[in-house]
């Protein structure tokens, strides 16, 4: 019994969708999005206990 391969002309054709990989921008609007939902919560719990 014999196994060979021959990869001389060998062409991969790939249509496989890839992931969208988000930009360093996304991430920065993300934070600052979390980061004034987390300052409007203080603030507004800041508030309650004040009056």
């Amino acid at each position: 019994m014999s196994a060979t391969a021959h990869l001389t002309s060998l062409t991969f054709l790939s249509s496989v969708p890839s992931a969208a990989v988000p930009e360093a921008d996304t991430y920065a609007m993300l934070l600052a999005g979390l980061g004034v939902l987390g300052w409007a919560s203080r603030r507004q719990r800041r508030s309650r206990e004040v009056s």
